[in-house]
């Protein structure tokens, strides 16, 4: 069957284990049920115990021979290239999650409080998150069989162009480190030159020189975010084909499925990431007015840029999830916050009580521009110039 490409026999095969899977289990039962007519009080009640797990057993064997027979009756392939195969198999893993029992509160402890889902966990918190697992394997059973039904392909699951243009976020890493180097020099050569006395002595107030080269700055930043990511689309368009570009993105809110366009789903995320555009910006645009240190201007805003994913992963590797929590370094990644993805969305699976909200993430980052950005024009207006 391998060599010759061929799932037929296999997928058969696996149909015919699980048929006699399917007969033990219902044998168990039945036997279980001619011992209950004969059991004392207190032997029934673990015979019931024993029914009842058999019979969830059974169903769950049931559900899993339906996609067995899915395989065989559409003659999906084993190739794990193949997004149908790949549906299939995460629809049966998600299945027996389903069917699954949380650790009991005794096995928890004799564990040391450890699970899958970390091990600083309570138990209640361990519950919590087993029930969030669960819940999710519910919306993949439904996401992936109406991906299956309607023949749309998850674009994670292919060489898809929807998939490339999802990796868009890096423009703003991008953007955001050309500004450093646009910004910083703006004031702080031009003290170091001593050339801003001669804007200083014209018949303008301080805040308006400030102001024209932060808008500038503030045009350059939207003019080269929007020229990236026109040509980062419409270069994968050419690349992968603008037939998947037009395939819809699929996913689950609330027990229903939703069905977007990729650029619908990229770009208000693209939007609100770019606040860390402004952050960086206005932090370079401080330190270059303020300190007039092009070295501290541009070191400072690369380094968060460049560390702060680092930072997040020490920071919280210490246990330290409040204060990461409410810190500026994790959402100096804000598309990964709102996507769960990336670096950051693996910290937050792997660490639940490391609460991350991209709410609070955008209002903190508009917050501390609006900050720096005051502070750089009170510094200015203040400042005595010398040479």
């Amino acid at each position: 069957a391998i060599i010759n490409n061929d799932p037929t026999y296999v997928n058969q095969l696996n149909v015919d284990l699980a048929n006699e899977t399917i007969k033990s289990i219902q044998t168990a039962i039945d036997d279980l049920n001619k011992n209950l007519k004969y059991a004392d009080s207190a032997t029934k009640e673990s015979i019931n115990t024993q029914i009842a797990d058999k019979q969830k057993q059974l169903q769950m064997q049931n559900d899993l021979l339906y996609w067995l027979n899915y395989r065989v009756n559409n003659q999906i392939s084993l190739n794990a290239d193949d997004w149908k195969n790949q549906s299939v198999s995460q629809i049966s893993s998600a299945i027996q999650k389903t069917y699954a029992d949380p650790m009991s509160k005794d096995d928890y402890d004799k564990m040391g409080g450890s699970s899958e889902y970390g091990s600083d966990l309570s138990y209640e918190e361990y519950l919590n998150a087993f029930n969030d697992d669960v819940a999710d394997a519910k919306d993949d059973i439904q996401l992936f069989t109406y991906s299956l039904d309607h023949q749309i392909p998850q674009s994670d699951m292919i060489n898809s162009t929807r998939e490339h243009i999802k990796d868009i976020y890096f423009i703003i890493t991008l953007v955001a480190i050309a500004m450093i180097f646009i910004v910083s020099p703006m004031l702080s050569s031009e003290y170091s030159k001593g050339t801003i006395r001669l804007l200083l002595i014209r018949p303008k107030k301080r805040y308006k020189v400030l102001f024209s080269k932060f808008a500038a700055s503030f045009l350059i930043a939207v003019l080269l975010l929007a020229v990236c990511s026109i040509a980062y689309i419409a270069l994968t368009i050419h690349l992968y084909g603008a037939a998947d570009f037009n395939l819809p993105i699929l996913s689950v809110d609330n027990g229903a499925i939703v069905s977007t366009t990729i650029l619908k789903t990229v770009l208000p995320v693209l939007l609100k990431s770019s606040v860390v555009i402004l952050f960086v910006m206005t932090m370079s645009f401080a330190f270059s007015t303020i300190v007039k240190s092009t070295v501290l201007a541009v070191g400072v805003p690369f380094a968060l840029v460049a560390f702060s994913s680092i930072i997040t992963i020490i920071l919280t590797q210490l246990k330290y999830y409040g204060f990461v929590s409410y810190s500026i370094f994790p959402y100096m990644n804000l598309a990964n916050v709102i996507n769960k993805s990336g670096t950051i969305g693996s910290i937050m699976e792997m660490y639940p009580k490391l609460h991350l909200n991209p709410e609070y993430g955008l209002i903190l980052l508009g917050a501390s521009s609006v900050i720096f950005l005051i502070l750089t024009f009170w510094v200015f207006a203040k400042k005595d110039i010398k040479n």
